[in-house]
């Protein structure tokens, strides 16, 4: 039970975000909407064009002082893990530790620090693409949603949840705006 729970969870959170990431676009759409006098389907391919090359300058402005610092940091981890280890060895009980750790067959341990490491790393890259892939859908007809969302409540709720998802829309980009 408690393992739907938290499938159920992570599924909404992966909805959310692509919610908050569609809303962003449309609010984008709205205000390239408003300065240039567009189709609302145009302003939100120029808002996504518009933001794909901000994201793009941001990486190649930044890009190499990130690649740099993720370097120097390799390299000071390197180095804390030598002087962690050289002041274990020099303490008894930190010795024992280390020789502990050394015989009891830690190349399994470092293996499934390894696979876990790797899992989780695509399990990430996996949560962006669906995030992506719903925040698209949510973008190109968010009406079909929305409307499929409403049939899933009771009769009598349909027209306060209308109200409600369109109060959340003006909640979501008032958020977003700041």
């Amino acid at each position: 039970m408690l393992v739907l729970i938290k499938l159920i969870f992570s599924i909404l959170l992966l909805v959310l975000a692509g919610v908050l990431i569609s809303t962003y676009f449309h609010g984008c759409a709205n205000i390239t909407h408003k300065k240039l006098h567009h189709s609302k389907k145009w302003s939100i391919g120029i808002s996504i064009v518009i933001n794909i090359l901000l994201i793009i300058a941001f990486f190649c402005l930044v890009g190499a002082r990130l690649q740099q610092q993720a370097a120097e940091l390799s390299d000071t981890l390197l180095k804390t893990i030598v002087h962690l280890k050289s002041q274990m060895e020099q303490r008894p009980l930190g010795n024992k530790i280390l020789n502990f750790l050394e015989n009891s067959g830690n190349s399994q341990i470092n293996a499934s620090l390894v696979k876990n490491f790797f899992s989780s790393g695509f399990g990430i890259v996996n949560d962006l693409y669906i995030i992506v892939l719903l925040a698209a859908f949510f973008i190109a007809s968010p009406s079909i949603y929305r409307n499929g969302f409403i049939k899933l409540l009771p009769t009598s709720a349909k027209d306060m949840g209308g109200e409600i998802l369109v109060n959340l829309n003006k909640d979501f980009k008032k958020w977003l705006q700041g």
